[in-house]
């Protein structure tokens, strides 16, 4: 089984209440696209392509921290610096998120999700992101890491044959970054990496569902956590292929039947979309669109 690189051990983050009482993970995506160059969350990478930095994570991780009780209910993530020692930084994010427009609806119909159980069909649309405050005076200095563009895997992308087979199929290993329970080390943020693979995804690629399937154990804490499959001949290096929404109960017994629930990139792509054209604090070129 391959391994992940230590960059990538760098991108998720824990997200936490300003009050410091965990949540769930999110994690650093780049995404490519023709953006104003002077706003400060658009970098270049080695081959000059243009990317902005977005911070993803769970709709309901935002949702309950927002809806929790108590005086401080901002959201915060904490990035690991490197400078003065080993340290973290919690960035206070505020109501800057972009939730999934179909998610808010169906919490406006459903009433808050602080008082509803979560349910499956929630994950179709759980996914809430917000451009990353890049205005800190020593971004440098941050042990900061990101899944390149080139390791994103969209539906597209696993619909496509190569001469050894799906890039994607049932049966590949795959790791899940986070941090489950809201374990984390006192000195910085590590997450911690479980390992699976891909249970279920044909009726995702068929169009008859909009979440995918993952054999193995995760945990509140988890979500919003990425899901990166494990090197192959037909990815040569570990690969972005979605995020961790919930997991699959036992109907019987109401436990975890060890099933995680992914939500796809597209999904994550699709609520981006709606943040550049819905949101002012984010700076686009006019017809980039």
């Amino acid at each position: 089984m391959g391994r992940l690189p230590p960059m990538l051990l760098r991108a998720p983050v824990r997200v936490r209440s300003s009050a410091g009482r965990p949540w769930g993970t999110a994690f650093g995506y780049p995404r490519p696209d023709a953006y104003n160059t002077s706003d400060p969350t658009v970098h270049s990478s080695r081959d000059a392509q243009q990317w902005r930095l977005w911070f993803v994570t769970c709709a309901h991780v935002v949702d309950a921290i927002e809806a929790s009780s108590g005086t401080d209910q901002r959201v915060s993530v904490e990035v690991n610096e490197t400078s003065g020692g080993l340290t973290k930084i919690a960035y206070p994010i505020g109501h800057f998120w972009t939730r999934h427009r179909e998610w808010v609806d169906r919490c406006w119909r459903l009433g808050p999700i602080a008082t509803r159980d979560y349910t499956v069909d929630d994950a179709a649309v759980d996914v809430a992101v917000t451009t990353a405050p890049t205005h800190y005076d020593h971004w440098d200095d941050l042990a900061w890491g990101v899944f390149p563009p080139s390791t994103h895997i969209t539906k597209a992308r696993m619909n496509s044959e190569t001469p050894l087979g799906p890039p994607v199929s049932e049966g590949d290993r795959l790791f899940v970054l986070g941090f489950p329970v809201g374990f984390y080390e006192d000195a910085m943020n590590w997450p911690t990496v479980r390992h699976g693979m891909v249970a279920q995804l044909q009726p995702y690629l068929a169009g008859e569902a909009r979440t995918f399937l993952i054999d193995g154990s995760v945990f509140g804490g988890n979500s919003g956590g990425p899901v990166v499959t494990s090197p192959t001949r037909q990815l040569e290096t570990p690969s972005l292929i979605g995020m961790v929404s919930g997991c699959r109960l036992d109907p019987s017994t109401q436990q975890n039947a060890d099933l995680g629930i992914v939500v796809p990139l597209d999904t994550i792509n699709e609520t981006i979309e709606m943040a550049l054209s819905d949101s002012p604090h984010v700076s686009r070129l006019p017809g980039s669109g």
